[in-house]
């Protein structure tokens, strides 16, 4: 429930969905193939917590710290406004579809598998921090990201990226070419 801390708890094929745990701390724990849609995780900490195979459809992330956590899993429409993500922790997932990072800070790299090929069809990635990065952008909100990372076979079919800071080498012309920001001349 809200507010508290969990340490090493092992759930498979459970059912969290609708679950308010903000706030809460959770430690040394795994899960796995558990349903946690439309949770709320809003404020909480996860350290090194490794869970795999859940649904976090329309969970909210927002204010979340990740420290050395693995979580794999289904993120479509999840909220990870201002969430910090650590250079130790992997997010992995098959569809970000929906998904909003604004304001997020992700310290991961490409090395470590994170967010490789993940959608993010529609999702909101402004002012968002990247290291390294590829998947599928289209139509995703990407004004004024901040990316040292590089975006190798990604698609940015009709993306917004105006305001976006790309390192060299970060995106190819004909991504450019992709952007619906560059097909509208802005």
């Amino acid at each position: 429930s809200k507010g508290k801390e969990y340490t090493y708890t092992t759930a498979i094929g459970a059912n969290f969905s609708n679950t308010d745990l903000a706030g809460s701390n959770f430690k040394s724990g795994g899960d796995g193939y558990n349903d946690f849609s439309k949770s709320n995780f809003s404020g909480a900490n996860f350290t090194d917590v490794s869970i795999f195979g859940c649904i976090f459809d329309d969970a909210n992330f927002s204010n979340v710290t990740f420290c050395n956590t693995q979580m794999f899993g289904i993120y479509r429409n999840a909220n990870f406004k201002n969430a910090i993500i650590d250079e130790k922790s992997s997010l992995g997932g098959e569809d970000y579809s929906g998904a909003d990072f604004s304001g997020a800070t992700i310290k991961t790299s490409i090395s470590s598998g994170n967010f490789n090929k993940s959608k993010f069809v529609g999702a909101d990635l402004s002012q968002l921090r990247w290291n390294v990065f590829c998947g599928d952008f289209s139509g995703a909100n990407m004004k004024n990201i901040n990316s040292n990372g590089t975006f190798t076979g990604a698609n940015f079919t009709d993306a917004k990226i105006e305001g976006a800071k790309f390192r060299e080498n970060g995106i190819t012309k004909e991504q450019l070419y992709q952007t619906g920001d560059y097909k509208n001349g802005i």
